[in-house]
């Protein structure tokens, strides 16, 4: 076994500044392994154990090992996934005539309040700063029927629980390949955001649907629960939930796509809310 070291690096990708740590032998020249870290929704980074063993392991041997942050992981620059780059690339501002917003955050955005941190209020930050700053600056119909939102997986979540708990706020939510039955902040970075269990079920989704029934269940559609992508179980039982709740909603489950958000769903989905909006005599034109 060889002496190793570990050492900081930076590089470009697609104009992009990513970070990285490089394991190398302490003999020269070396072949050399680049390690990638679990998918990023599921709290992957390349700090991950079995990333940074792999990585030793390798320089041990004689082999150097590159772990590194993707875009939008850690001090990495850039995003997994840009859905203003893909309303852009659709067209659905201009198509439905819409104002588009997304809001980036310091933590995984589960767009909740920790009960302790001040520094983590994305509920807070949304609702506070966010929302005026856009009616402020922007010709926005600054009413519920005129406040939509879209996301899937943690967004997806977001865009449920926002409307669900500010439903005085938020007109219409649609939400695609989004973990809603989660029970516990245990997975995909809740933890760091939602703090405790306690505070977790403010914003649990199935607690909120069976909280918020009685205002959902005898107005026009709110909410469009579409899926399959890595959660199409969950996307199944929260369905049959708001069903059993008599909560009016749009849902297709049907069509396998990449959990990405440009596989194909969201023109759709954008499409399906716009379909709720209420016409002059209070009817909707949902399927």
């Amino acid at each position: 076994m060889q002496q190793t070291s570990a050492r900081p690096i930076t590089f470009t990708s697609e104009d992009l500044t990513l970070e990285g740590i490089l394991h190398e032998p302490a003999l020269t020249p070396f072949p050399a392994a680049i390690v990638c870290h679990p998918h990023p929704l599921y709290g992957g980074d390349m700090n991950n154990n079995v990333v940074v063993a792999v990585c030793q392991a390798l320089a041990e041997a004689g082999i150097a090992g590159l772990r590194f942050n993707y875009r939008g992981v850690g001090r990495s620059e850039g995003k997994y996934g840009d859905g203003l780059a893909e309303i852009r690339k659709l067209g659905l501002h201009n198509k439905h005539k819409l104002i588009c917003v997304a809001a980036t955050f310091s933590h995984v955005p589960w767009y909740a309040d920790h009960p302790t941190d001040p520094a983590v209020r994305h509920e807070s930050y949304l609702l506070k700063v966010v929302l005026p700053l856009v009616e402020a600056r922007h010709p926005a119909l600054a009413q519920p029927q005129g406040r939509l939102l879209v996301g899937f997986s943690k967004s997806g979540w977001g865009a449920f629980s926002l409307l669900l708990r500010h439903a005085d706020v938020f007109g219409r939510a649609a939400a695609w390949d989004a973990p809603m039955m989660e029970q516990a902040p245990t997975k995909f970075g809740m933890a760091e955001v939602f703090g405790t269990q306690e505070n977790f079920e403010r914003y649990r989704i199935t607690a909120l649907v069976e909280r918020q029934a009685g205002l959902l269940k005898d107005g026009a559609a709110r909410l469009v629960l579409l899926g399959y992508g890595n959660f199409r179980t969950p996307t199944e039982g929260l369905h049959r939930r708001m069903l059993a709740l008599g909560i009016p909603h749009v849902y297709d489950n049907a069509t396998e796509r990449r959990h990405h958000w440009e596989s194909g769903w969201f023109a759709g989905a954008v499409r399906r809310l716009m379909e709720l909006a209420p016409a002059p005599d209070g009817k909707t034109g949902a399927p």
